[in-house]
């Protein structure tokens, strides 16, 4: 039944527009980052300041560490005057032309695999997935799929897990047109592909995904609890935009301030999906890894276990 389940919500996903929608708008978002990441440059900004950021990831560190980028940036371009009664020459100002922030931008010389990395760490796959997963599964409530295909209870759960499979095959060809995208803009702005690639990216790639699932099963589990399209897409959009994360970076700032005895490197942060996803990279130690897997595991475990538990509860009349 399983199998019958699976085919026959594979083809009612096809048939949804989202799912061709939300692969064009990632072309989109992945063309623009391509623009700023290959072609544009801004002076007083490196890469080691990109590095920094995605390191911190959604946390309060991060978006601090954004500011000042930007500050930085900014100040590069445009000095300041500190001194009211100090006026500039004209020599002193910079000349900025197109050229300048034009042409080979900060990543234009690195290989695909970081390449590919900063468009994963983006994490707008994450976004896509919870906006699909609200539709795809608002739609059973919504016009009463599941009176229609559920003959018994015991097929219950036949079902769940079929459309689960279903949302996790759109979350790895998310991750798949992520890297045949980034082959094509990087074709397209440097005019060649360095690809360099080893077993790190496949590594990468697989811990990706298996975030990508466990952020999904939490979509999941909050349209089965709320039964409703729109607010399980709020909620699972405002999740993956990292303001959770935000939230208990904040959080743990208060507690380390509260309880001094608590270590310099407490974060809450490290232990949400998105964090994780944000913070990974090629070369992400072991510690990294595992910790970002483990996450991953029980965030969906939990989210699988409370779906089963609502369905279990809920009489389908």
């Amino acid at each position: 039944m399983y199998l019958r389940f699976l085919k026959s919500e594979l083809f009612r996903a096809s048939k949804h527009k989202c799912v061709y929608i939300l692969i064009l708008v990632l072309a989109a978002v992945l063309f623009l980052e391509s623009i700023v990441f290959l072609k544009f440059s801004i002076p007083g900004m490196s890469q080691d300041d990109v590095y920094s950021m995605g390191q911190e990831g959604y946390s309060a560190e991060g978006m601090s560490e954004s500011f000042n980028m930007g500050f930085n940036a900014g100040r590069a371009v445009s000095p300041v005057v500190h001194d009211e009664e100090e006026d500039m020459s004209e020599e002193d100002i910079p000349a900025y032309t197109l050229s300048d922030f034009w042409g080979e931008g900060l990543f234009y010389n690195d290989d695909f695999p970081t390449l590919y990395w900063l468009n994963v760490s983006s994490s707008f796959h994450l976004f896509a997935v919870a906006v699909f997963t609200a539709l795809f599964l608002g739609s059973t409530y919504k016009y009463g799929y599941d009176k229609n295909l559920i003959v018994g209870n015991r097929y219950r759960f036949s079902l769940f897990f079929a459309r689960i499979t279903v949302i996790a095959i759109y979350s790895a060809i998310l991750l798949i047109a992520t890297f045949l995208m980034t082959v094509v803009y990087d074709l397209l702005f440097t005019g060649s592909v360095d690809w360099n690639l080893d077993s790190s990216v496949l590594g990468y790639s697989l811990v990706s995904f298996v975030l990508s699932f466990a952020f999904s099963m939490i979509a999941v589990f909050i349209a089965t609890l709320t039964k409703n399209t729109a607010a399980s897409m709020t909620v699972s959009i405002m999740l993956s935009m990292g303001f959770l994360s935000l939230g208990l970076s904040i959080i743990s700032f208060v507690m380390t301030y509260i309880f001094p005895s608590l270590p310099s490197d407490f974060q809450l942060v490290n232990y949400t999906i998105t964090q994780n996803a944000e913070a990974l990279s090629l070369q992400s130690t072991g510690k990294e890894v595992l910790r970002a897997l483990i996450v991953a595991v029980v965030y969906s475990f939990l989210s699988i276990e409370g779906s089963l538990l609502i369905i279990r509860r809920r009489d389908i009349g």
